[in-house]
C-alpha cells in the first residue's frame, strides 16, 4: 500500500488552574512533527494520520507502525527528517510504498526529493529491526519540481508527470526486485513497475481474461499497457505470439526479463508511446488476431481507440479498474458510425474487498458495419 508522509502540530500537556482544581489539557506545539497517514476522502491536500490499515498485512502494519515510532523520535529540522510540502516545494520526505508478495516478503520504498541515505537511516533501521522479512528498502528521488501523480489504487506505485524522467532509484538494503509467483510463472518487480497488489485475485482476473480471449494456436496477441508482461507471459502458451506495448521503461526492462526467467521465447515486449502504436503495427510488427488493454484509471486515447476500430482484431478484452472510463471507451468501439464491435459481456472482479473499487473484465467481438443497430447502441448506454 501507498503511505503519504506530510507534518502536523505535534501536541505537548500543560497545566491549566481553572475553578474545579488543576487539569491536563493539549495545545498545538510550534515545532512540527512527520507522520504516516493516507489522505482524506474528497479532501486530498489533507493527511488524516494512521497507526494501521485494515486493508492490508499484519505484518505491513508492523512495518508502518516501526517507521511512524522512528519519525516520532527525530524532530523535524531543517538538516533532520521533514515531510515534503508542495505548496512550498520544501521537505524530503514524500512517501512510502509497503510491496509485498503471497510469501509475505516486502519490498519497503522511501519517496523523497533527495538522494540522503544517512537522514534516512533512522526508518531503514528501524523497519530492519521489526520480526518481518524484508528483502528490499529503496530510495525511489523525485526532485521537488518533480510531479507526483499517482494513479489511485490500480496504478499506485508508478509515477507519472513532468519529473519521472528524472525520478532515480537506489538500493538501500537487499536486491532491487521482488519476486511474486503466479499463475505457475515467476515475475521480478523493479520498484516503478505496477503490479497487482492482490496477487490471489489477480490469478482470478487473469484467468477470467484467458478465457475471454479465446486464443487459437495461430493467434497473434496484441497486449497494451502491459506492465512487467503479466497478462501477456500467461497467455503464451495458448497462442502464436504476444506483443507487449508499455510507456514505461523500467516496466518493460521487467517484463523483458520475466519472459527470459520463464523461459517464454514467443513473448517481444516494447517500450513507446501508446498513441503511436498504429504506425508500428502492420510495418514492424503483425496485426493482431486477440486485443488485450489494461489502462490506468483514465482510461485510452481517442488515437488508441480509432487503431482498435481499424485493427480487424477477432476479440478485444478490456480490462479496467475504472468502469466509468471503461464504458466511455468501449461507447466509442460499439456505437457511431465507425463502430466495428459488439459488446459480448462484462464480467467484475473483486481485487479490493472492502473497498468500492472493482476490476471489470469486458469482451468485444469484431463485427461488419451491420452490428451498428439502435437495439445494440440501446443495451450499450443502459
Amino acid at each position: 500500500m501507498q503511505f503519504t508522509f506530510s507534518e502536523a502540530p505535534s501536541q505537548h500537556k500543560e497545566s491549566i488552574e481553572n475553578s474545579s482544581g488543576s487539569s491536563m489539557h493539549t495545545r498545538p506545539d510550534p515545532a512540527k512533527m512527520v507522520v504516516i497517514g493516507l489522505h482524506k476522502f474528497y479532501h486530498p491536500s489533507e493527511v488524516v494520520p494512521i497507526e494501521a490499515c485494515s486493508l492490508q498485512h499484519d505484518s505491513a502494519n508492523t512495518l508502518l507502525q516501526a517507521a511512524a515510532q522512528a519519525l516520532a523520535l527525530s524532530p523535524t529540522q531543517p538538516q533532520q527528517l521533514s515531510a515534503f510540502n508542495a505548496a512550498t516545494q520544501r521537505g524530503l520526505l514524500r512517501q512510502l510504498i509497503l510491496r509485498r508478495n503471497s510469501k509475505n516478503q516486502y519490498m519497503v520504498i522511501f519517496f523523497t526529493t533527495s538522494f540522503q541515505p544517512a537522514l534516512l537511516e533512522p526508518l531503514v533501521t528501524a523497519v530492519q529491526r521489526c520480526n518481518v522479512e524484508v528483502l528490499s528498502i529503496i530510495n525511489t528521488v523525485v526532485p521537488p519540481e518533480g510531479s507526483m501523480k499517482y494513479q489511485h489504487s490500480k496504478k499506485a506505485s508508478k509515477l507519472k508527470g513532468s519529473g519521472s524522467k528524472r525520478q532515480q532509484s537506489h538500493v538501500l538494503f537487499g536486491s532491487s526486485t521482488i519476486t511474486e509467483r503466479l499463475c505457475q510463472l515467476d515475475f521480478q518487480i523493479s520498484p516503478e513497475s505496477f503490479f497487482q497488489v492482490n496477487s490471489a485475485q489477480a490469478e482470478v482476473l487473469y484467468d477470467l481474461v484467458h478465457k475471454a480471449a479465446g486464443l487459437r494456436p495461430t493467434d497473434t496477441v496484441m497486449d497494451l499497457f502491459c506492465g512487467t508482461g503479466s497478462i501477456g507471459l500467461t497467455l503464451a502458451k495458448d497462442c502464436h505470439h504476444v506483443y507487449g506495448f508499455e510507456s514505461t521503461a523500467s516496466s518493460v526492462a521487467d517484463a523483458r526479463r520475466n519472459a527470459n526467467v520463464n523461459g517464454i521465447s514467443n513473448a517481444t515486449f516494447v517500450h513507446g508511446d501508446l498513441t503511436k502504436v498504429a504506425a508500428m503495427m502492420g510495418q514492424q510488427y503483425p496485426s493482431p488476431d486477440v486485443i488485450v488493454t489494461d489502462p490506468a484509471r483514465s482510461g485510452m486515447s481517442l488515437e488508441l481507440i480509432k487503431y482498435m476500430l481499424q485493427s480487424g482484431a477477432r476479440t478485444i478484452v478490456y480490462v479496467s479498474c475504472n468502469p466509468a472510463t471503461q464504458a466511455r471507451d468501449i461507447s466509442q468501439l460499439c456505437a457511431g458510425a465507425s463502430a466495428r464491435y459488439r459488446l459480448k459481456h462484462v464480467q467484475p472482479c473483486d481485487m479490493f474487498p472492502n473497498t468500492a473499487h472493482i476490476e471489470c473484465v469486458a469482451v468485444l467481438e469484431h463485427c461488419d458495419a451491420s452490428c451498428n443497430t439502435d437495439a445494440h447502441a440501446t443495451t450499450l448506454a443502459k
